[in-house]
């Protein structure tokens, strides 16, 4: 238990919530005995590596008679090729998987699948697919602190799942006890630093160009013996992998590991060409060995929907709070002299272990790896010569205010999701994708000029008459006599003011504020000296668009106004957001802000129609310069 806060927090707050939804959990080895024939047939661990474009072809061969798992980012190269794996296999807990497998871009491809991940997985990510099996991790705070609540020895705990998906992958079926497993693309090196995943998959684009350059933000340099060449380049994450692929195997004598890719030598897998794979077993037996993992490997909960109830009541919300006062008290008390930081190193220490002994909250499992570093930290500081004595009131300043956003947070949102993302656009194109024919009735106001200014900056209102249809807007504040009903208020303000938003938020109907600008300027020399903003003209149809499938019914939608870094603030601006400062609740979209009209937010609706999951914020907007 070693990760940091936001690891622990996370990782507790997602396990508790799939383990509330009644996902099943590996079951404990001495319960499911795999029958032998089951455990014979052939497993395709397929990775993302460079060899598994020329893997495809043998993929799709034996597809009916080799259970197929896609690990991480191997899931758009089989999509391309129409082959629908049987597993797909994720590891990382942050919600960067989400924007990954919704960039393959076929939700009814996705819903096909089962999803296969530790505990700690993303919700939102297990939301994509048919259904969820998962298996407890070592060590991790979020695996101790529920095998607490569950029972110690119920549920298997992976020893050698890390740190890549593909380690995950080997040995959940190593201890399942299937004896073929087959590797594809599990490269864990390359040839070419260029060619580092496949050419299929989302880290290149339609021309098989890098979306970004690899080599710079990787260290790529490092060389492995290759499994059918002398040698391959790898990185360092990739070469821990193959040590503890190697490790797994080796704890595992009696499987039989061939691994057919093209990168790093892996001891204990037999190199094994392409051309020479043959597989034997029967379309049927293979059927029956994934009705054995559902219905004997994996098991629910009992009384799954109260588990976060009885979570609860072993790890006491109100004891953390009570222990969390006292660290913050200890820390806010502490002066900026060695005696005084040597006396909170100690302190600190006597408070977790107190705490952990108790086993009545979750101070232990949340803080005990940014603890132990905070306190290595602080010791390093102390040793600094004594003519640096402003190091000391530095470094406590920064464990203060580190620690107080921890708290403060927490306690506000104590089973809040990550809201971490990845390639967040690409993301985003796919989900629109789903709403795009949606027709959109709009109410404007504003003064007229502006309407039209804004209105000839849309490329969807330039276009043809029928691409026009889907985007239709009411002029209702011209007086205009309208039969229909908009979706959405569209407030254009004649002076950028938001200040108003406060009167707007408890109406009836959503509405989305624009600042109207003294001018949207489209001049290139406006936009790069700062005067005029870096106006995302279709930010707001195709934000029309997602709302649609979002489940926001009132309150106040405020898009986000760019403008490029020069020398002086935005001075001239801050007037149109003048009284923001009153709106002390909202959730940040990214590209816009939602001011809900009740305090109570219903969590279906943290999520938008963008596939974005919105971050509650609790203190006053501001304008950020």
């Amino acid at each position: 238990m070693g990760e940091y806060f936001d690891h622990a927090r996370y990782g507790i707050a997602h396990t508790t919530e799939t383990l509330r939804r009644g996902y099943h959990l590996l079951t404990d080895r001495k319960t499911r005995p795999i029958p032998f024939e089951l455990g014979e047939v052939p497993v395709f661990v397929v990775g993302n590596g460079p060899s598994l474009d020329a893997s495809l072809d043998a993929i799709r061969e034996y597809r009916d008679q080799a259970i197929v798992i896609s690990c991480g980012t191997a899931l758009m190269p089989l999509q391309k090729a129409g082959i629908v794996p049987d597993y797909h296999a994720e590891i990382e807990q942050n919600r960067s998987t989400f924007d990954w497998c919704s960039r393959v871009g076929d939700f009814e491809f996705l819903k096909q699948i089962t999803l296969i991940s530790c505990n700690g997985i993303h919700p939102d990510t297990c939301d994509l697919f048919k259904d969820v099996l998962i298996a407890l991790k070592d060590g991790e705070s979020s695996t101790v602190s529920a095998t607490e609540v569950l029972g110690k020895g119920r549920f298997h705990e992976l020893k050698f799942a890390f740190p890549t998906v593909s380690n995950l992958v080997v040995n959940l079926f190593c201890e399942l006890g299937f004896t073929q497993l087959y590797l594809l693309g599990v490269d864990l090196g390359f040839v070419d630093d260029k060619h580092h995943h496949s050419k299929q998959s989302g880290y290149y684009d339609q021309q098989g160009e890098e979306l970004y350059n690899y080599r710079e933000r990787n260290h790529t340099a490092l060389r492995v013996p290759g499994n059918f060449r002398p040698m391959v380049f790898t990185k360092h994450e990739f070469k821990v992998s193959k040590t503890i692929i190697e490790q797994a195997l080796a704890n595992h004598r009696q499987v039989e590991c061939f691994n057919c890719s093209d990168g790093a030598k892996i001891a204990g897998a037999t190199p094994l060409n392409l051309d020479f794979m043959l597989i034997t077993s029967a379309a049927e037996t293979k059927q029956q060995a994934l009705h054995f993992l559902h219905e004997k490997a994996f098991t629910a909960v009992e009384d799954y929907s109260h588990y976060p109830a009885r979570f609860d009541a072993h790890f006491r919300p109100d004891v953390l709070h009570t222990e969390l006062n006292k660290l913050q008290q200890l820390v806010d008390a502490t002066e900026a002299t060695p005696e005084s930081i040597d006396q909170l190193i100690e302190k600190q220490r006597i408070l977790l272990f107190a705490s952990y002994k108790t086993s009545k909250s979750l101070l232990f499992y949340l803080f005990y790896g940014s603890m132990n570093y905070t306190n290595a930290f602080l010791s390093k500081v102390l040793s600094v010569n004594q003519s640096e004595k402003e190091a000391l009131g530095v470094a406590l300043d920064m464990w203060k205010q580190a620690l107080a956003d921890i708290v403060g947070d927490y306690l506000q949102q104590p089973a809040k999701f990550d809201t971490v993302s990845s390639f967040s656009s690409a993301r985003m194109s796919s989900w629109i994708k789903r709403v795009a024919t949606s027709v959109c009735h709009l109410e404007v106001h504003g003064d007229t000029q502006l309407q039209s200014d804004w209105l000839q900056q849309i490329p969807a209102w330039r276009a043809s008459a029928q691409d026009k249809a889907n985007w239709r807007v009411l002029w209702l504040n011209r007086g205009d006599s309208q039969q229909e009903t908009a979706d959405y208020h569209l407030v254009i303000l004649p002076h950028g003011d938001l200040s108003a938003t406060g009167n707007i938020v408890s109406n009836s109907q959503l509405t989305i504020m624009l600042p109207g600008f003294h001018r949207l300027s489209l001049d290139t020399t406006d936009i790069l000296n700062g005067i005029a903003p870096v106006w995302y003209s279709n930010l707001v149809i195709n934000l029309c668009s997602s709302l649609r499938q979002a489940n926001f019914s009132r309150g106040c939608i405020i898009a986000k106004v760019r403008f490029l870094a020069n020398d002086s603030p935005h001075k001239p601006y801050e007037q149109y957001f003048s009284g923001l400062d009153a709106i002390g609740h909202y959730v940040d979209f990214g590209s816009y802000i939602w001011i809900p009209a009740t305090a109570q937010v219903r969590p279906e609706q943290l999520i938008d129609g963008f596939g974005t999951r919105g971050r509650q914020v609790f203190h006053p907007l501001h304008l950020r310069i």
